[in-house]
């Protein structure tokens, strides 16, 4: 099996249990993608079906105009979105031309509700990436205090079903 080095630094950072044909089947969905400084990949309250996985740069994570977070080399960005089916929670932003791998959301939900190996090892992956979304939360609350207005479920929630599920 044969990999770039960018699909295998992403197998290697997030799939390391996944054998290299599953890896493959995953890497066939993603296309790579070059965002120029203040290009706008990810925005809050909108619906964003695909997975992203950073290669190179840096982003911004901005809840409702706040910096909250900064994400960088080898980081994952949209995963919770996706895996809860929910619309984007924060606004993300590159600070830096960013080289970045794209995973689109449909046909990863297809695979994945297909193949439990690598839903399995996506899964995995997710939760290994769940100090990334509480210290954006923190860092918010700390800087701002607790959301005065808190999102009612119909406004942040699709009516889809979640793309990762628990194994």
């Amino acid at each position: 099996m044969r990999f770039t080095p960018n699909e295998q630094r992403f197998i290697d950072d997030c799939l390391t249990n996944l054998r290299p044909h599953q890896a493959r089947r995953l890497m066939d969905m993603v296309a790579p993608r070059t965002v120029q400084v203040d290009g706008c990949l990810i925005r809050e309250g909108k619906t964003f079906e695909n997975l992203i996985y950073i290669l190179q740069g840096q982003v911004s994570i901005w809840i409702d105009k706040h910096q909250v977070k900064a994400c960088s080399d080898g980081q994952m960005l949209s995963e919770l979105t996706l895996s809860m089916g929910m619309t984007a929670t924060a606004t993300v932003i590159a600070d830096e031309t960013l080289r970045c791998l794209i995973f689109d959301g449909a046909r990863l939900a297809t695979l994945i509700t297909h193949n439990h190996e690598i839903n399995r090892a996506l899964f995995a992956s997710h939760f290994c990436a769940r100090d990334k979304l509480m210290g954006s939360i923190s860092r918010y609350i700390e800087m701002y205090g607790a959301p005065a207005k808190t999102p009612r479920q119909k406004d942040s929630i699709r009516p889809a079903q979640p793309v990762f599920r628990q194994p």
